[in-house]
């Protein structure tokens, strides 16, 4: 992809790539932009690393995972189903729902492990599912529950979508939020002033 990811000069060619594609449907959080996209937005190089990292981190046993990150566990045969995605063996899992969004804001230099999704809202919800972030990037994958309307803004399946919202960055410090309620500061990062 000529277009990478978010820099730390401040430019983000990845999004500019995206805003050059044409706009589809303005939603309240945001727009989706649908296929066809500029030739620096590569849609199935987004959707199979995103896969690729939700597989690793559902069949591995990372380092210190009890301590540090809430597994992000898949079923068996989801498992099975993205190995063979991944191998160029199958398509896409049509029993999940891959959804990408991309930041309108500036990206915040924040990443996290893939760990099950937690609602926003009070409300309570059935939609399972697993999501990570990298700086300016969403990558959520919804294995449960969720409305048969939302497949239609999927990333996986024609035609395509991807949303430009400012979302991703109130969604990042929301979680962080939360983790700082029981987290401490140790080590040499203790001295420092933040």
């Amino acid at each position: 992809m000529r277009n990478g990811p978010f820099r730390r000069d401040g430019r983000f060619p990845l999004r500019d790539a995206l805003q050059q594609s044409t706009p589809g449907e303005t939603i309240p959080i945001g727009v989706l932009y649908t296929a066809p996209f500029d030739p620096g937005f590569d849609v199935h190089k987004l959707i199979y690393f995103g896969a690729s990292v939700f597989w690793r981190s559902s069949v591995h046993h990372w380092n210190d995972s009890k301590k540090l990150m809430t597994p992000a566990k898949l079923a068996d045969d989801l498992e099975e189903d993205l190995r063979l995605y991944l191998l160029d063996k199958a398509a896409f899992p049509s029993s999940v729902l891959f959804l990408l969004s991309i930041t309108a804001s500036k990206p915040l230099q924040h990443f996290n492990h893939p760990g099950p999704m937690t609602p926003n809202t009070p409300a309570k919800t059935d939609i399972t599912g697993v999501a990570f972030n990298i700086p300016g990037i969403q990558f959520r994958m919804f294995t449960g529950g969720f409305p048969s309307h939302m497949r239609a803004n999927s990333a996986a399946v024609p035609p395509h979508k991807v949303l430009l919202t400012d979302r991703v960055e109130q969604e990042i410090h929301s979680r962080a939020a939360e983790m700082s309620t029981d987290s401490k500061v140790v080590g040499t990062l203790a001295s420092k002033k933040f």
